[in-house]
């Protein structure tokens, strides 16, 4: 709805004729008048919502329209029109959204034409004769921290009305399932075993794996359904190798360490290139099983024997 130019709630304006009659104006707005159509409530219906563990703070979790017709109120003179968030008016750390009772969840409503929010009390001066009609309103929820699943509280959302006093505008809210996404990891510990490998095996080429010399073990998840399931590989580089998928060996360096070798870890056949975040799949929900594979991998064009040992992290989020 339009305001002054500034707002775009909807206004009917109603001819006067002065010279028809003489009224004394009155500063009101109203819940009758002529030509006035009160408006129907609005009923709104939350759908269930998925929202992956580690979505950020600020992400829209869900949004929905719905649209009205009718008037909210007549105004005879320079009135004042109220509107107010009722059931949620507990404001967020983020502006225009109001905590709900499942933590880490959100809510805002908006006129959708006008652009603005109703906040716990917004009131506007309304200059006569108007009508103020409805337009479209959206709700919106949104991620405002760490989420507990459950389930939005139903009941009167927000409200408006006039100088008398009568409730014009009612909106009311269903509420139903927010539901965290994540899963379990069931092989917390992976270890490859590679066994001793001659450096006669290794060539005089960078980038050579020796026949024999990798490993393959199951990453094993119990996932939620649609689980967005991201995997980032985190660890040290090796700093003999161009290859952001080669790493360190543990005391690289030392007398005892073997020279001219890292160790690459790779899924589905491809390297895991370090702190670069891949998408492996959205979870049809329970077991999942994604094999990862570690080899050596040469770095330099000779290779002198040593311990050969390395280690990384695989981070795990649902996004």
């Amino acid at each position: 709805m339009c305001y002054q130019n500034k707002h775009r709630l909807r206004w009917r304006f109603i001819p006067s004729f002065l010279w028809l009659c003489s009224v004394p104006v009155e500063a009101d707005c109203n819940y009758q008048g002529e030509g006035f159509e009160p408006a129907q409530p609005f009923n709104i219906q939350q759908p269930a919502v998925y929202v992956q563990r580690d979505a950020p703070a600020g992400t829209v979790i869900s949004s929905f329209i719905t649209n009205g017709t009718g008037d909210i109120d007549y105004c005879t003179g320079t009135g004042t029109i109220t509107y107010e968030m009722i059931k949620f008016s507990n404001p967020s750390a983020i502006p225009n959204y109001y905590n709900t009772n499942v933590p880490g969840v959100g809510i805002s409503l908006r006129f959708t034409s006008a652009g603005w929010y109703f906040s716990k009390i917004r009131q506007y001066s309304v200059l006569s004769p108007t009508i103020t009609v409805v337009a479209p309103l959206e709700v919106t929820l949104i991620k405002t921290g760490e989420i507990t699943s459950g389930a939005i509280g139903s009941g009167l959302l927000a409200k408006a009305y006039g100088d008398d006093g009568i409730q014009s505008l009612t909106v009311n809210f269903t509420g139903n399932q927010v539901t965290q996404l994540a899963c379990s990891i069931t092989t917390p510990d992976l270890s490859f075993p590679l066994g001793d490998i001659s450096a006669a095996n290794f060539g005089s080429t960078v980038g050579t794996v020796p026949s024999g010399a990798q490993n393959t073990q199951n990453l094993g998840l119990d996932c939620d359904t649609n689980a967005n399931i991201n995997v980032m590989l985190q660890g040290a580089q090796n700093p003999d190798a161009g290859a952001r998928s080669v790493l360190a060996l543990t005391g690289q360096g030392n007398v005892d360490v073997a020279k001219g070798v890292g160790v690459q870890l790779l899924y589905n056949g491809a390297p895991l290139e370090l702190n670069s975040r891949i998408v492996l799949k959205r979870s049809a929900g329970g077991q999942e099983t994604f094999p990862v594979t570690a080899r050596y991998y040469q770095t330099q064009p000779t290779v002198t024997t040593g311990k050969a040992n390395a280690s990384a992290t695989l981070d795990l989020t649902y996004q």
